[in-house]
């Protein structure tokens, strides 16, 4: 009885909407009632990344000229069915041009830890509290170089830089740069939810049947353009055959802009919606884009798989535009610190970055 008063209120909530039921009546992979939940993954992604170690010596970036750090690029990846997380954050050290990247990886069936440890010399501890953590020297080609990996229960942390050619000694800027590590509700400051620019009430997604998603693995990135550049990427493993097909969401169309994908054809599907269809070149994956309310959208699919028929796939991107649903949560992207809290060990990685700046500018220029 509970389920058919439930139907009913959802019925009207459709009409209400504006919703034409009958417009899906033919296709078993969509669901207007009760449809997959794309924005509980996302906000249980978003939660799982908060706990990871980030560094905890980057300062505030308001732009790319006036501040110690640039932001390069950032990129988070969560997989619904093995809870594999990677969130990947880039800097810049703007004094030395020093690029720094963290990857942190959890619940991977990998052991990128032990594989990274097996290639250093010289491995010392770091002074980790929540993880076990190791610093060392790796040469690549005529360049001797520090890193640091580290490892708690559930996930292992890797570091990598470009090779400055320097003959100092970088040994103590990697140590301080390691021993920094610390979660957000330990003062980690980052960029990302600030640079975060879609706007998450208009954000749609296809409804597409509970049972015919296996599972998705979305992706959200950020590009690290002066101006914010949002990307989510959401690829969707579907039906017997777990064959997969990527929804795409971004601040704007530029596959017009590409050199590698080309224009085949435009067509209006039935609710009105003009889509424009792409070949890229290099993949040779078709790729269908429209607009929607200033957010631009994407399917991208590979064509040999002949995962949906013509009409499927229409009445799929009708259903995206139909989606009225909402995250449960207006805060996913809310920043727990919107300042950086730095401690002894933060200042002493920047007394260090510092320091190595000051080395190659006497190097370069003389004292």
């Amino acid at each position: 009885m509970r389920k058919v008063v439930l139907l009913c209120v959802m019925s009207c909530l459709l009409v209400a909407c504006g919703i034409d039921e009958e417009r899906y009546d033919d296709y078993e992979m969509i669901d207007i009632h009760e449809p997959y939940d794309e924005r509980a993954v996302i906000e249980q992604m978003m939660h799982e990344q908060r706990d990871v170690l980030k560094p905890g010596f980057i300062t505030k970036i308001t732009d790319s000229y006036g501040n110690d750090f640039e932001f390069w690029h950032g990129e988070i990846t969560y997989n619904s069915d093995t809870e594999e997380l990677i969130h990947e954050e880039d800097y810049i050290y703007k004094k030395t041009s020093f690029l720094l990247q963290f990857t942190a990886h959890k619940n991977s069936e990998e052991n990128s830890f032990e594989e990274e440890l097996e290639q250093m010399e010289d491995i010392e501890p770091l002074d980790l509290p929540h993880a076990d953590g190791y610093m060392g020297s790796m040469t690549s080609g005529r360049h001797l170089y520090h890193t640091f990996v580290a490892q708690t229960d559930d996930t292992d942390y890797n570091f990598s830089r470009n090779h400055l050619d320097m003959e100092q000694d970088d040994l103590e800027v990697v140590r301080a740069i390691g021993e920094s590590l610390k979660t957000e509700e330990e003062g980690a400051y980052t960029p990302f939810y600030e640079r975060f620019t879609l706007d998450l009430s208009k954000l749609h997604f296809p409804m597409l049947h509970k049972d015919f998603v296996n599972h998705v693995e979305v992706t959200i990135g950020d590009i690290g353009d002066d101006d914010p550049t949002n990307d989510i990427f959401m690829t969707y493993y579907v039906g017997e055959e777990d064959k997969s097909f990527t929804y795409q969401i971004r601040n704007e169309d530029r596959f017009a802009y590409s050199d590698i994908h080309i224009e085949e054809e435009r067509f209006e599907t039935e609710n009105g919606l003009t889509v424009t269809m792409y070949v890229n070149e290099k993949s040779g994956n078709d790729v269908f884009a429209w607009e929607h309310e200033d957010i631009a959208y994407a399917i991208m699919i590979d064509p040999t798989e002949d995962l949906f028929t013509d009409e499927e796939l229409e009445a799929i991107i009708d259903s995206s535009v139909d989606d009225s649903r909402e995250f449960s949560s207006d805060d996913i992207f809310e920043p727990i610190n919107d300042e950086p809290i730095l401690s002894d060990r933060d200042k002493e990685a920047l007394t260090q970055l510092e320091k190595i700046a000051d080395d190659i500018q006497r190097e370069r220029f003389g004292e």
